[in-house]
């Protein structure tokens, strides 16, 4: 896994603590947004998205246009788009909560697959 890879070269330091956070989200046991320094990363309107995805809660989804409205660059959808395809951290930073529009899933940096399973084990494990 190349995200496994990057955290171990970059900051071995920090591993074992995004591995943790990472699996608390795969699992669906992560039941609020996890804080991380690592989020620094990005330009200034992507830290913008970032912050906005922290505040969608687990189990629920956001559009692309709603997260955009939020940060208030209505317009600015398909940088949106890209903040989020631009992630290294798409896990963490929630990006698999945004969704098209009309409520499908689109693109993940991991694949639509992964994006929607992430989403099936936080309804599951709300659910429980």
């Amino acid at each position: 896994m190349r995200v496994v890879h990057f955290f171990k070269t970059y900051w071995p330091d920090r591993f074992r603590g995004v591995a943790r956070t990472i699996d608390a989200i795969a699992t669906g046991t992560a039941k609020h947004w996890v804080e991380t320094d690592l989020l620094s990363r990005g330009t200034a309107f992507q830290q913008q998205v970032y912050d906005a995805l922290r505040t969608i809660a687990v189990e629920y989804t956001a559009s692309y246009t709603e997260i955009a409205t939020q940060i208030d660059a209505p317009k600015a959808v398909r940088v949106v788009v890209h903040a989020c395809a631009d992630s290294a951290l798409a896990v963490v930073i929630l990006c698999h909560r945004v969704v098209r529009n009309d409520g499908t899933l689109s693109g993940y940096r991991w694949g639509v697959k992964r994006k929607q399973h992430l989403l099936n084990v936080e309804r599951k494990v709300r659910s429980e």
